[in-house]
């Protein structure tokens, strides 16, 4: 499922939660600071359905040429992956937020003026395992609390 998750990205991209709502913000200073509830949630469900769309289309186009029960499995793994049908799923989605999160910070030792409050509130926004939210704990002490 983690393998098939970004399947999409080579044709599309990858989207952060900046990408999401780029287009509304009015500058850079309130786009950094209003993420990720900038806007409605029935407009946020529009963002979501036209993504998912566009991602399915562009698996479609990647996995044309496979078998089609492979095909047929992947699409599935990925819609699961997607939907958090599966208790596996919603997991994989939170590990795979949290590596996001990492990267972020990553990123933002080298550049300061790099934001990353959108990372953390989405980021905080979808976990609910509690191993993971252990870890969020963890990692929020380290690259945020540590240097005050």
């Amino acid at each position: 499922m983690l393998f098939v998750h970004d399947l999409f990205a080579p044709l599309i991209g990858d989207i952060t939660p900046y990408d999401k709502i780029i287009d509304v913000a009015k500058n850079k200073k309130e786009l950094y600071d209003t993420l990720p509830w900038l806007g409605s949630s029935k407009g946020k469900k529009v963002l979501a359905i036209e993504q998912i769309d566009k991602e399915s289309k562009a698996i479609d186009q990647l996995t044309k040429n496979l078998p089609k029960n492979l095909r047929q499995e992947v699409k599935y793994l990925w819609l699961e992956y997607k939907t958090g049908a599966s208790k596996e799923a919603r997991f994989a989605r939170q590990v795979d937020r949290i590596e996001s999160v990492i990267q972020a910070m990553e990123y933002q030792k080298n550049e300061k003026s790099l934001p990353v409050k959108a990372f953390w509130l989405e980021l905080k926004e979808l976990i609910d395992d509690p191993l993971l939210s252990e870890l969020v704990e963890q990692l929020d002490y380290y690259f945020l609390q540590q240097g005050k």
